[in-house]
Order: C-alpha cells, then sequence, then structure tokens
C-alpha cells in the first residue's frame, strides 16, 4: 500500500516565495503575486495559495509588483483594491491590474471593495478572471486557488503540446 502523498511548503530565502513540495520531490513550480497594502489579507491570500500549491510573491506596493512581473513568469495575480479603497494609491493599483491582465498573467483575481456598486463592472473591462466582492470570513479562497491551479495546468499542458507540435525550423545548406 503507498502512502498518502505529503503536501508542504518550503521558502526558498527570506522573501516571500514557498516552493511547493511532495514526497514526490517539487511540484512544477507555478507562480502567484499577491499585491495588498493589507497585511491581514496578505497572510490570508499567501496562506491559502501556499495550501493549494501555488508558490507565492506577495508585494505591497505596486512598484515591487512590477518588478516581480518582470523578473518571474507568472500565472495568477491577486491585486486587492479593498486595501486601497478611500486611498491615495487605488489608482495606482487599478493601473498595476490593467498592465498586469494586458502584459503579464493569464488569470487576474481582483479583490475589490464590497461598498462600490461599479467595483465589478470596472473589473470586468479589464479583463479579470475572478472578481471578489471584499474578502471576508467565507470568500472561498481555497476553491479560487484550486480553481486556479487546475486551469493553469490545463493552460501549461496545451502550450507544452503545442509546442511538441510545432516543426523544428530546417536550416538551410549553402
Amino acid at each position: 500500500m503507498n502512502a498518502p502523498e505529503l503536501n508542504i511548503a518550503m521558502p526558498l530565502s527570506a522573501a516571500s516565495t514557498m516552493v511547493p513540495i511532495s514526497r514526490a520531490g517539487p511540484v512544477a513550480c507555478i507562480r502567484c503575486l499577491i499585491v495588498t497594502a493589507d497585511a491581514i489579507h496578505a497572510d490570508a491570500l499567501r496562506h491559502t495559495a501556499s495550501e493549494e500549491g501555488w508558490s507565492v510573491e506577495t508585494c505591497a506596493t505596486t512598484a515591487d509588483a512590477m518588478r516581480v512581473a518582470f523578473r518571474l513568469e507568472l500565472h495568477l495575480a491577486v491585486v486587492d483594491l479593498q486595501s486601497v479603497s478611500g486611498d491615495d494609491r487605488r489608482t495606482e493599483f487599478e493601473q498595476l491590474a490593467s498592465d498586469l491582465a494586458r502584459n503579464h498573467v493569464p488569470l487576474l483575481v481582483i479583490n475589490g471593495d464590497p461598498h462600490d456598486p461599479l467595483g465589478e463592472f470596472a473589473a470586468r473591462q479589464l479583463g479579470v478572471w475572478v472578481y471578489l466582492a471584499g474578502l471576508g470570513e467565507d470568500s472561498g479562497l481555497e476553491s479560487l486557488f484550486r480553481e486556479a491551479r487546475g486551469v493553469t495546468e490545463k493552460l501549461l499542458r496545451d502550450k507544452a503540446e503545442k509546442s511538441a507540435r510545432k516543426p523544428a525550423k530546417q536550416q538551410r545548406v549553402l
């Protein structure tokens, strides 16, 4: 009888990056960027994403988030607009979300302000994958990160199959 698989996350460094590990060794590295100015939200999102097998980068500023986006291949980004509700940084976070959606991640999640009736409409214009109307006790983060992992794994498989089918470039002999 086989032993059950053990999933844990091991820190790579003093930074927030976590690499999922199982008894079989490192799991395929799928990366999630979490951008929030709220430490409680950051902890909840980071913990849940790590539990669901994501390698997590957490940033409190848009500048740090853009550095991460240019440095790493990201598969999911969570931008917490609720954390900057009524703050001067909200416009920066919205612009970051727009840039991430256009240029850096296939899946974007926006956590909006639950008191903003137009928040979801604005987020959908950015092309978000999921819009959360505020983080609460039962916001379904486990299923969100689990579903995102499944979608990401499928996208990666499709990408690998597509590149395997692509014929190698023939070199001309002169």
